[in-house]
């Protein structure tokens, strides 16, 4: 019985494309713990479904306004750099928020500014990941 190996796919053979795809699961992982967790932690703060819609309607508002222009500007720097340096601000957000709420500081207006920024810093990953990919 012959094991159905998916490495001997044609995209799997390019080492870089390896590393990218690892890399964009870890990367989309931490996105999604990051979203649950604010989500789950604006519940707990103030037991309000009003804010948690706000919270999601404050979520959206980057994609609105960024995408437009995230892309032209992407197509003028460094892909690679973009990447790295927006890689590296989501994971200082997120280790921020998580002081934050350890230390007991954190409110919802902290929440709120952090999800703005979160996914704004996303757009322009996801803007220059398609880029990387072409």
């Amino acid at each position: 019985m012959q094991k159905n190996n998916f490495l001997h796919l044609p995209a799997f053979q390019s080492r870089n494309y390896r590393l990218y795809l690892m890399g964009q699961g870890l990367s989309l992982m931490g996105t999604w713990i990051t979203r649950v967790a604010t989500v789950w932690l604006t519940y707990h703060l103030t037991q309000s479904p009003l804010l948690l819609g706000l919270l999601s309607f404050a979520n959206q508002l980057p994609s609105f306004v960024l995408v437009p222009f995230a892309g032209i500007l992407v197509d003028r720097w460094n892909h690679g750099q973009t990447l790295i340096i927006t890689q590296a601000l989501s994971m200082l957000q997120s280790l921020a928020l998580a002081v934050l709420a350890i230390t007991g500081i954190i409110r919802f207006w902290h929440i709120i500014k952090f999800v703005l920024h979160f996914k704004s810093n996303l757009e322009v990953i996801l803007s220059d990941n398609s880029q990387l990919l072409c």
